[in-house]
């Protein structure tokens, strides 16, 4: 199916999308066709505007907006360019849910190269990512669709979604989808970066700008820190906390695509919208 012919159809391009497979097994039979990719930002606009003018997505471009908020983030910690950040972020959150949804155009992907050009030559820029087995089966419209389920059933009302950097923002992307179609209303997002083991960040990756700009937008709304998936809940559970001693007004709750720890799905992990360790120590002890 052509997205360029299903703006306002169903189903959405995202839903027809062929996205890695759920299960264990076949995902590991296909993680050699995607494992990692390796480039630079000038590459991967590139390969975003062939999409968009082929009018398909693919493979290979479809990951592409995850990598660039990656290079994005990785540039601005080297130059401090605060300000380009976010602007670029910002930029990368709407338009990649416009690709998914039919609706991108060139011009979105020449502002994306106008806005990283800012922070360095896209030229020389490098962006990558590793997709593991645990990034495929959590990255699928099917556990999206579960997570923006459990989100409508918790009456979360009105939400603003904070993906984590690199491999949570496509998921991310996702479920805020599946939310807008669920939910009914205009799901605004903002990523940031906590990559504890691929990063080895010490912490999260938040300036002061950020934490104004997610507490301005999510005003009177609940902010969902998601990721794809989760092992031990540390990595969610402490984003939610720093964004709690920032942000006041706003209810803070956490969200996992797929719990890896027990390889359950969203409805049983994320019951209570916790990560799973703390839902389940509050299980066994009333915490």
């Amino acid at each position: 199916m052509r997205y360029s012919e299903v703006a306002t159809a169903q189903p959405q391009p995202y839903e027809s999308f062929t996205w890695p497979p759920a299960s264990y097994a076949e995902a590991a039979a296909c993680e050699e066709q995607y494992n990692i990719w390796e480039g630079t930002v000038a590459q991967a606009t590139n390969e975003l505007t062939q999409m968009v003018n082929d009018g398909e997505l693919n493979n290979t471009a479809i990951w592409h907006p995850s990598r660039i908020a990656g290079a994005i983030i990785r540039q601005s910690e080297r130059t401090g360019q605060q300000t380009e950040r976010l602007a670029a972020l910002t930029h990368m959150a709407s338009f990649t849910k416009d690709l998914f949804m039919g609706r991108a155009t060139v011009e979105q992907v020449e502002q994306v190269t106008g806005l990283t050009s800012q922070l360095g030559d896209p030229n020389f820029m490098r962006a990558k990512q590793t997709l593991d087995i645990g990034t495929l089966r959590a990255t699928n419209t099917e556990r999206a669709s579960e997570a923006a389920s459990r989100l409508v059933e918790r009456d979360t009302g009105h939400i603003f979604m904070v993906p984590l950097c690199q491999g949570g923002f496509t998921a991310g992307v996702l479920t805020a989808l599946e939310y807008e179609r669920q939910h009914g209303s205009t799901v605004d997002l903002y990523p940031i970066r906590y990559s504890s083991q691929k990063e080895r960040d010490g912490k999260p990756l938040i300036t002061r700008q950020e934490i104004k700009h997610i507490a301005t937008k999510a005003l009177l709304k609940t902010i969902v820190v998601v990721d794809e998936d989760t092992a031990s809940g540390h990595t969610i559970s402490t984003v939610v906390h720093r964004l709690r001693q920032d942000i006041q007004g706003s209810q803070i709750i956490g969200l996992a695509c797929h719990d890896g720890r027990t390889k359950r799905d969203i409805d049983i992990q994320d019951r209570w919208w916790q990560p799973p360790m703390a839902a389940h120590k509050r299980r066994l002890y009333g915490r």
